[in-house]
C-alpha cells in the first residue's frame, strides 16, 4: 500500500498578497454584492495551497489541485452563485481523460468491477455552460466513492449547498478528498479517499460566515447531514490545510471559528 502524501507547507506569501489585491480591487469597484463580478474567473478566497508535488489546473468553472502520485484530485475550488444554479445544462457526457494530464489520473478501467462510483468533486449539477459540464467529467475531477455515499448523503450535501448559493447570492466552495495512511487503492494506483469534505464560505456585504462537512467514504442508508457539520477551523486541524488564507485575519477568524447557523 502506498503511503499518502503528507501536508508539506511552502511559502506562497507573494501569491497570497497578489490574490488579496485582486479581490480588494474587485470589491472596491463593485461596492456590494458579488453578483456583478466576473464569476467564472474570480479567485476562490477559500481555497488552500497547492502542496509540493501536486499540480494546479484552472478550468472554466473551477480550479483543481491534482495529486499525480495518488491519481486523484486533492481539492477543487469555485464560486457558486444563484445565477449559476438557475442554469440547467443537460448531463449528456461520458467520463474521459484530460489529455493534458493523461499519466496523472485514472483512465476509467480501474473502476470496472471495483464496487466504487466515479464521484465528482466539482458537481456536474453545478455546471452553468457546456464547457464546464464536459470538464466536470474529466478524471482530474473524479475520485472513487462508495455507491451509497455518492448517491445518498453526498448528493444531499451538494443539493443543500446549491440552496445556500441561491439564498445568499454567492458562496465560495472547496470540496476535497482526505487521503490518510490507511487509504486503499484501486489497481494499486488510484487512491480511495477515506473521507470527503466540503467547505462553504459566505463573504458578501450582508453576510459573513462559514462551515464545513466532513464525511467518511462509506455506504449510508440513514443519516442526518447536520451530524457532519463542523467549523472550518476544526477541518483545518484535521487536514492540515489553511482554507481562508486570502482573507484578512479578523474576517478569517470570524468565518472559521464559528459554525454558520443554517437549517439544512
Amino acid at each position: 500500500m502506498k503511503k499518502a502524501l503528507t501536508d508539506g507547507r511552502k511559502n506562497d506569501h507573494g501569491y497570497a498578497i497578489t490574490m488579496m489585491a485582486i479581490i480588494t480591487i474587485m470589491l472596491l469597484f463593485t461596492g456590494c454584492s458579488l453578483r456583478v463580478l466576473d464569476k467564472s474567473r474570480i479567485v476562490c478566497i477559500a481555497e488552500p495551497r497547492v502542496e509540493s508535488g501536486d499540480v494546479r489546473i484552472n478550468y472554466e468553472g473551477y480550479s483543481v489541485s491534482l495529486s499525480p502520485s495518488n491519481k486523484v484530485p486533492v481539492w477543487v475550488s469555485y464560486l457558486l452563485t444563484a445565477e449559476h444554479v438557475g442554469i440547467d445544462i443537460e448531463r449528456d457526457y461520458d467520463f474521459c481523460v484530460d489529455t493534458n494530464y493523461i499519466t496523472m489520473t485514472a483512465d476509467g478501467s480501474e473502476y470496472r468491477g471495483s464496487g466504487y462510483d466515479r464521484g465528482h468533486l466539482f458537481p456536474a449539477a453545478d455546471a452553468w455552460n457546456e464547457q464546464i459540464m464536459q470538464e466536470s467529467f474529466y478524471y482530474t475531477n473524479i475520485t472513487p466513492q462508495k455507491p451509497w455515499f455518492n448517491r445518498s448523503i453526498w448528493k444531499v450535501v451538494e443539493s443543500k449547498v446549491r440552496k445556500m448559493a441561491v439564498e445568499f447570492d454567492s458562496i465560495y466552495v472547496v470540496t476535497g478528498s482526505h487521503i490518510t495512511e490507511n487509504t486503499d487503492y484501486l489497481d494499486n494506483e488510484i487512491a480511495i479517499p477515506e473521507y470527503f469534505y466540503k467547505v462553504v464560505v459566505i463573504n458578501t456585504v450582508d453576510t459573513k460566515g462559514g462551515l464545513a462537512f466532513y464525511i467518511k467514504n462509506k455506504n449510508y442508508t440513514n443519516y442526518d447531514i447536520n451530524e457532519y457539520v463542523i467549523s472550518i477551523r476544526e477541518l483545518e486541524r484535521i487536514t492540515g490545510c489553511d482554507y481562508c488564507r486570502f482573507l484578512n485575519n479578523d474576517i478569517e477568524n470570524e468565518i472559521e471559528e464559528k459554525v454558520f447557523q443554517y437549517k439544512f
